[in-house]
């Protein structure tokens, strides 16, 4: 069994904005990231009608932010776009130094493809990949990505699936500091990241795991071949 997402396109975008007002009602980065902050209840605000019911929609979520990288101030820009019965996905980090902060120096965008088949060149199901064009920030900021060479989109690197709470807690356990520090080892955080860590990816492991154990795992058909579209 392949290590799809076990859970509707619909489900998956409510459990984003249960993670939004999560965030937003207990004001976890209402001091430290206010940026942040307001987007996250920007995007709340724009949403709050879909939490209940069955009516789909299109869940997208920007935020631009300072925040402390090796003892120097970067801006990073966060994206989510989730589209459709899983039509688009796609997740990123983007990383520009401060003063010269419309020019990425990094990105890394992270895709799911469910039963989405690429036609030029077979991909993981939901991978890695490095640079890549960036979106516009909250207030449409354009951030460039000239210097990662945005138009190479190989390699795919296999990767679990990922949504926004567990992006950020990326976000936050990669780049310490005190703030970040802060946040990471706060038991209302590390519960949302719990459940999201089995909302999102028990599943994944679980086929990864069955997989391994059963007749089916052989030369013809290693964990990487279930891993591919």
């Amino acid at each position: 069994m392949k290590p799809l997402l076990d859970k509707t396109s619909t489900l998956f975008k409510k459990n984003e904005l249960k993670t939004l007002e999560y965030i937003h009602t207990r004001g976890i980065f209402a001091n430290s990231y206010p940026d942040l902050n307001n987007a996250i209840f920007a995007s709340y605000s724009n949403y709050n009608g879909y939490k209940k019911g069955n009516k789909d929609f299109d869940f997208e979520f920007v935020s631009d932010f300072d925040i402390e990288i090796e003892g120097h101030l970067h801006r990073i820009i966060i994206h989510a776009d989730v589209k459709g019965d899983y039509d688009f996905m796609s997740y990123s980090i983007g990383i520009a130094h401060k003063d010269d902060n419309k020019e990425l120096v990094r990105r890394f965008h992270f895709d799911y493809d469910h039963t989405k088949i690429r036609k030029n060149q077979r991909a993981f199901i939901s991978h890695l990949q490095y640079g890549g064009k960036s979106g516009n920030g909250v207030t449409g900021t354009i951030y460039k990505t000239s210097k990662i060479e945005p138009g190479l989109s190989v390699p795919r690197l296999n990767f679990p699936p990922i949504n926004l709470a567990l992006l950020l807690d990326i976000v936050f356990c990669e780049f310490q500091n005190e703030s970040t520090k802060k946040i990471i080892e706060d038991a209302e955080w590390r519960s949302l990241i719990r459940e999201n860590e089995i909302f999102t990816l028990k599943n994944y492991y679980n086929s990864i795991s069955n997989h391994i154990d059963s007749d089916k795992h052989n030369k013809e058909s290693l964990v990487r071949d279930i891993c591919y579209s």
